[in-house]
């Protein structure tokens, strides 16, 4: 609503050029009159400039807790895995303990396979955390970016009023530059305002896909280690059943 108000002023502003500039149009505007004009052009544009703050501002702080999830999420990744691989790990422990009630050359691997078979898979989820990070990092890059250049726009918005003074040397050209440039303030801000929102639901997105893939990433860590625990055991089983039929 504010920034429709906004719009709405500069456009008034704007349709002014089609007529005298508030002054009798055989005499040059005062210099009270420029300094008056100005005062309020300047009001004007310190209203538009604080809208374009509001809203990389916004964007700041909203793409900041989605990212700070994301990172709360990796540091939480380690418990998660070994949640996950001890649970699995659990799966064989009466398997093995039965077949190991007898004394046997075949379970003389197991203990060191197994911490091998945990150590590849904690590798793998370290894996999945860096990759996490890194596209983490370049969304953080992303957002930066778009922030410094709306902070640019802004500069651009507040330097519109002296611009006209130092670029134009009489009152009613100085006067007319500014009219003619409230709505292209407008315009700028406007873009900010867009650009800010669309970048907040495009992270959003991206956070959720970080989500998805470290979760399916982990989970093919896991998943193998269950399939070298399958092989493990299948060896154990084979090597048992052949030593039996040795004796």
């Amino acid at each position: 609503m504010k920034l429709l108000l906004i719009g709405v002023l500069a456009l008034c502003l704007g349709q002014l050029q089609a007529g005298p500039v508030a002054v009798p149009a055989k005499k040059v505007p005062s210099a009270d009159t420029r300094a008056l004009f100005f005062a309020e052009f300047t009001h004007l544009l310190d209203g538009i400039a604080k809208e374009a703050l509001a809203s990389l501002s916004s964007l700041e702080q909203n793409a900041g807790k989605q990212i700070a999830s994301v990172e709360d999420a990796i540091q939480d990744l380690e418990q998660l895995y070994n949640e996950k691989v001890l649970k699995e790990i659990e799966r064989y422990d009466g398997a093995l303990n039965e077949l190991s009630s007898s004394v046997s050359p075949c379970f003389e691997s197991v203990p060191q396979n197994i911490r091998d078979i945990v150590q590849g898979a904690r590798a793998e989820a370290g894996q999945c955390g860096k990759q996490t990070l890194d596209r983490v990092r370049k969304i953080q890059e992303n957002i930066e970016q778009h922030i410094q250049d709306g902070a640019e726009k802004v500069k651009q918005i507040v330097a519109i009023g002296q611009k006209c003074l130092q670029e134009n040397s009489w009152i009613g050209d100085q006067i007319n530059c500014a009219l003619q440039n409230a709505p292209v303030a407008v315009s700028i801000v406007e873009d900010i305002v867009k650009d800010a929102a669309g970048l907040i639901g495009h992270t959003s997105r991206e956070v959720s896909a970080l989500a998805k893939d470290t979760e399916q990433c982990l989970a093919v860590a896991v998943q193998g280690a269950v399939g070298e625990f399958n092989d493990m055991l299948a060896q154990v089983v084979g090597c048992l059943d052949a030593s039996q039929s040795g004796n």
